[in-house]
């Protein structure tokens, strides 16, 4: 008997490397980001819009640190989106908390902040 999706582990893992659950998207990782422009401006307006949604300092420069980051390495939110593990941003320096929501909040933006301007 086959297990079910809900028994199911993907092969990535949380910052401590425990695996993470599949989680069912109704859309394909071509579909979900399908943004037009550079990919190195879409991490950058990915990047305001997050640093929006903090009051401190501190915590914007953690979100520019993390996209930077992810500039300097060619990651884009389509490559995120395929591996959402924050470990490497985290490794380079960015705060655990900012490196989850990173990795995590990319759907979310994309369905409900930048496709509604496309």
């Amino acid at each position: 008997m086959l297990p079910s999706p809900s028994d199911s582990t993907s092969h990535l893992a949380s910052i401590d490397g425990t695996p993470v659950p599949d989680i069912l998207s109704r859309h394909t990782p071509t579909d979900r980001l399908n943004i037009p422009g550079f990919l190195d401006e879409q991490v950058e307006e990915y990047r305001t819009w997050q640093q929006s949604r903090v009051k401190k300092t501190a915590l914007k420069k953690d979100y520019k640190r993390a996209c930077d980051v992810m500039i300097e390495q060619g990651i884009n939110l389509y490559l995120i989106c395929r591996n959402p593990n924050p470990k490497f941003l985290v490794d380079e320096g960015v705060k655990r908390g900012t490196a989850e929501r990173v990795v995590s909040d990319i759907d979310y933006w994309f369905e409900n902040i930048k496709r509604r301007r496309i």
